[in-house]
């Protein structure tokens, strides 16, 4: 178990088949005011990796005011939850992430996202690939509680640009999906 406190940081240009950025395994760290920027976790062949600027298993942190910005990583290319995370997100943004949902959700995992900036994302998959995920958000078995949120101009070559929902029954409140 770790329990940092991270503020002020600059995660860029890192890459990892688990969290490009930042993985954090059992563990409830408080990041504030930090950029990931081009940080990178492709791994296509099944939901293990992921999580280009970071991946959360059994995890919780608590983000806030950070920009998750051009990131890559199949099962989310910002960030992964995984396995039970549930962190706290809010006045973060999530602009310019590719090649999986800005923030992916699966197996129980259910984060409290607020006031967040969600735009700008993309999915498309290899031709061979055929998982479907948004380019905003996707949640596999996992129902996050979203509030005071602007989503715009994401996309995928799937379904869903803005979100995508399989076994999930997310809570949206005062949050504007558009374009």
């Amino acid at each position: 178990d770790a329990d940092p406190i991270i503020s002020g940081c600059v995660f860029r240009n890192n890459s990892s088949t688990k969290g490009g950025g930042m993985w954090n395994y059992q563990s409830f760290p408080v990041i504030s005011e930090c950029l990931f920027e081009n940080n990178s976790s492709l791994y296509y062949y099944d939901n293990v990796g992921g999580g280009g600027g970071m991946q959360n298993r059994e995890s919780s942190p608590t983000i806030t005011g950070c920009t998750f910005l051009n990131n890559h990583g199949t099962f989310g290319s910002a960030i992964s939850n995984k396995n039970s995370s549930n962190p706290t997100i809010s006045r973060s943004k999530f602009i310019g992430n590719t090649d999986g949902s800005a923030i992916y959700n699966f197996s129980n995992s259910n984060p409290v996202i607020t006031s967040c900036l969600i735009s700008g994302n993309s999915f498309t998959p290899p031709y061979w690939f055929s998982a479907t995920l948004a380019g905003g958000i996707s949640n596999f078995g996992s129902s996050p509680t979203i509030i005071n949120c602007t989503f715009s101009g994401n996309r995928t070559t799937t379904k869903g640009g803005g979100m995508y929902n399989e076994n999930a029954s997310p809570v949206i409140k005062n949050t504007i999906i558009w374009d």
